[in-house]
């Protein structure tokens, strides 16, 4: 089965790769999408459009999520690092991959997709807890979404998920969750019964940091999954274990193994 889930996610990267190599020829001017020049499409994966307006809100949430760690990079600064083209690769990425889970018949269903919803606090209301239209609208606006892409975007994570806890799972490791929310992944930081964790580093929206910091404070190892490469940790965590997507399967592997055994690989 591990083989098979190798093979499989060699695929999908193979197929990322061989999409990077078409895209590359439609990218056009990336630096202008955030000067307010053109309206073309910057990419499109499997006919899902990547629009400079979500590459434009991909990094506006991410120096958001920045500031509240104390990380102030400004737009110009980011662009001027290239993290906005590290940041297409990361969407590119995470399309592709769920386009390849669809076609291997990995997916989430409806039910996933609103449990997922629910379980957002920002969406519920305040009094009685119970999921709120008005809210959910609210919570949509702040962070730029409609409510059709922010769906599928949730049911691209949960695809995404299900083939990571499999290799996880194949490699001999029990998976304690996964969480969905940091809420969720701060209370098994803080009192649940781990060896180590693997940790996107953005959860909805939601840094992954405060969790990470209640795991330092437990002395339980840990590795960062992003797109984003290090430019995107704070500088108490640059020198964590970090795999970069698209996930190379061998590489998390080693990288959970050397976490364990509290070394970091070569980068």
């Amino acid at each position: 089965m591990l083989a098979q889930l190798r093979n499989m996610t060699r695929g999908w990267i193979a197929y990322v790769l061989l999409f990077l190599l078409t895209v590359a020829f439609a990218i056009w001017g990336v630096n202008d999408v955030f000067s307010g020049v053109g309206s073309r499409d910057v990419a499109s994966v499997d006919g899902r459009s990547i629009s400079p307006a979500q590459l434009s809100r991909e990094l506006e949430l991410t120096l958001r999520g920045q500031r509240e760690q104390g990380v102030n990079i400004t737009q110009q600064e980011a662009i001027d690092e290239g993290f906005h083209l590290r940041l297409l690769d990361g969407i590119i990425g995470r399309h592709a991959l769920y386009a390849y889970a669809r076609k291997i018949g990995v997916d989430a269903s409806n039910r996933m997709v609103a449990d997922r919803i629910r379980a957002i606090p920002a969406v519920n209301n305040p009094v009685t807890g119970t999921f709120d239209e008005t809210a959910y609208a609210q919570f949509l606006q702040q962070l730029r979404y409609n409510q059709p892409e922010f769906e599928e975007d949730v049911r691209g994570d949960l695809a995404r998920a299900m083939l990571l806890e499999s290799l996880i799972e194949e490699c001999g490791y029990s998976v304690a969750g996964p969480a969905a929310r940091v809420a969720a992944a701060l209370a098994l930081a803080e009192g649940g019964a781990l060896d180590a964790a693997v940790l996107d580093i953005n959860l909805a929206g939601e840094p992954i940091f405060p969790v990470a910091d209640a795991l330092a404070a437990r002395g339980i190892p840990f590795v960062f999954l992003t797109g984003y490469g290090r430019l995107g940790l704070p500088e108490r965590f640059r020198d964590r274990a970090v795999v970069e997507k698209p996930i190379d399967p061998d590489k998390l592997i080693a990288a959970m193994d050397a976490a364990l055994s509290r070394t970091v690989p070569s980068r």
